[in-house]
């Protein structure tokens, strides 16, 4: 099965793909409003969380180190029907990176943020959505976050790559793969890799051996279809 990053709707031939998003849109976090049209890749701040190792780390450690860093996002879409999903802490202050499609429908949204045996849920306030690149930024309450600083190299295919998120309501779950390729689709860059990811890994964390936060996994692949010729 094959998996990348970005918008569940671009080619109609490929839907299904599990894929990572890039992390180009989330510049803006920086920003107070929507911005349209795409910007450059930030340089995160000196202060900024470090988010890299120099050196590729085993399975074990990259769980051990950023596990903590993927929140439990419940969404309440009635009284009766709940979903849950993933997100990314970015900043110490809280901001939450996930997909557009968790966060669309929720009248409201808790995030729940697991370290070992401890857990701790928060109100999620919707700050930026956009459905066409299928990104989402959320907000909740706190400081000296543990996060992710912002991605300032090149992905490389064929480089190891775990996800991390909760697939169908199993918490904190990991998986290895490989970045199979960088698609573009609709403008938008994708990264299609090769860890196995399920419903409720959207939104979680693309990360890799080296501990960079590459993407934000979006959707996977149930079937190609190719063209005729």
């Amino acid at each position: 099965m094959r998996k990348c990053v970005r918008q569940p709707h671009a080619n109609p031939a490929l839907r299904g793909r599990a894929t990572a998003k890039t992390l180009w849109l989330a510049v803006l976090l920086f920003s107070q409003c929507p911005s349209e049209g795409q910007s450059p890749p930030l340089r995160p701040p000196s202060s900024s969380p470090a988010g890299s190792a120099t050196a590729e780390m085993p399975p074990e450690e990259i769980f051990s180190r950023f596990a903590n860093r993927i929140l439990v996002l419940t969404c309440d879409l009635s009284a009766d029907d709940l979903k849950q999903a993933s997100g990314v802490l970015v900043s110490a202050d809280g901001f939450v990176v996930t997909n557009a499609h968790v966060v669309e429908g929720c009248r409201n949204v808790s995030a729940t943020q697991i370290s070992g045996t401890s857990r701790r849920s928060y109100d999620a306030v919707l700050k930026y959505y956009d459905k066409r690149s299928d990104t989402a930024v959320l907000k909740i309450e706190g400081k000296s976050f543990e996060s992710f600083g912002l991605l300032t190299r090149i992905v490389r295919v064929g480089e190891r790559v775990y996800a991390i998120g909760n697939p169908r309501g199993l918490e904190q779950s990991i998986s290895e793969g490989i970045v199979s390729g960088l698609r573009e689709e609709d403008g938008t860059l994708w990264i299609q890799h090769s860890a196995p990811i399920s419903p409720g890994s959207s939104g979680g964390a693309l990360i890799s051996s080296r501990g960079d936060l590459l993407g934000i996994n979006s959707w996977f692949v149930k079937e190609v279809r190719l063209p005729k010729v």
